[in-house]
Order: C-alpha cells, then sequence, then structure tokens
C-alpha cells in the first residue's frame, strides 16, 4: 500500500512540476513578445524562438515522463491487486480505479485529460515559434 500511495503521490507531483514548467515557459515567450517589436526584431526573435522550440521540446520528454511514471504507477497498482487476491480480500481489496476493481477503464481518464494538455501546451509553443519567425 506504500509504494502504491508512493507512486500515486510521486507521479501528481511530477505532473504539476512539469504542467507548471511548460506554462512558465509559454508564459516567458509570451513576455518576450510583448516587449514589443524591438524583441521581435532580428537581435530578439532568435531568442524568443529558441524559448518556444525549448518549451516545445520539454512539452513532448514531459508527454514521455508522464507516460513512464504511469507505467511504474500500472506495475505497482497490478502487484497490489494480484496480492489482494491471493490473501483472498474480497470486498476490503483495493478498488480505487477501474483497472483495480478489473473493469474497462473510462475513456476519459486523468492520464488521458494530462497528455491532452500537454500535446496543447506543445501546440501553443509551436504557434509562438511559428508565429514569431513569420514576423
Amino acid at each position: 500500500m506504500e509504494e502504491y500511495r508512493f507512486q500515486v503521490n510521486l507521479n501528481w507531483q511530477r505532473a504539476q512540476y512539469l504542467l507548471g514548467l511548460n506554462a512558465a515557459i509559454i508564459s516567458v515567450g509570451a513576455g518576450l513578445i510583448q516587449l514589443g517589436p524591438e524583441v521581435t526584431q532580428e537581435d530578439g526573435a532568435p531568442l524568443t524562438v529558441a524559448v518556444f522550440v525549448v518549451g516545445l521540446v520539454l512539452a513532448v520528454f514531459s508527454t514521455f515522463a508522464v507516460w513512464k511514471q504511469h507505467d511504474y504507477y500500472r506495475t505497482t497498482r497490478n502487484r497490489m491487486v494480484h496480492i489482494g487476491g491471493l490473501l483472498d480480500l474480497g470486498s476490503l481489496a483495493v478498488a480505487t480505479t477501474p483497472g483495480a476493481m478489473g473493469v474497462s477503464p473510462r475513456r476519459l481518464k486523468v492520464q488521458t485529460v494530462t497528455y491532452a494538455v500537454l500535446v496543447a501546451l506543445a501546440g501553443v509553443d509551436l504557434f509562438g515559434a511559428v508565429y514569431v519567425a513569420s514576423r
């Protein structure tokens, strides 16, 4: 149970950090755009584009990190469910998610929403880079 709780808490803390980091990078890029035309001219445009490209790369890496950490969670959850079955806990077994209950997972899962937000952030980064580069 402790390992399961550890995985849930660690994964949520990482997801919060990664989402916050990606949002902060977009804020920095948007702030550079807001500074005015002098930043988006030849001198400032490469820096602004670089900020958005770094954000895009981090969003992609963040998606892989979230996927991997969810794999760790699933492994821990499956082991916990297996141990509950060996102990014949019945209705006392842990059943916090549809996967732990042995039923088909819902379509809209927290994991799916997290991926969608990271993909949206990556899209904003891509848009920002193209927007600045094309000015």
